[in-house]
């Protein structure tokens, strides 16, 4: 399975992202993450959005964008 995962700011600016493949041995991936974004920085406390695609053997990528709330994030 490959998976990407995509953060975004509210407008459309991409902060950070992860992509790598592997195998889900229990029906969940789980990507961790220390709420840096690729300057380094961490995010503030706000709305964000994330995308995530994935495919599967070849198949054409399927993805999902959600929001991401950042509370305290200090």
């Amino acid at each position: 399975m490959d998976v990407t995962l995509d953060i975004f700011d509210t407008s459309g600016r991409q902060l950070w992202r992860h992509e790598e493949s592997g195998i889900s041995t229990d029906g969940a991936y789980t990507l961790p993450w220390n709420l840096t974004v690729d300057g380094g920085q961490r995010l503030q406390t706000g709305v964000y959005l994330y995308r995530v695609s994935v495919a599967c053997d070849g198949s054409k990528k399927t993805s999902k964008a959600k929001k991401l709330v950042i509370i305290g994030n200090n």
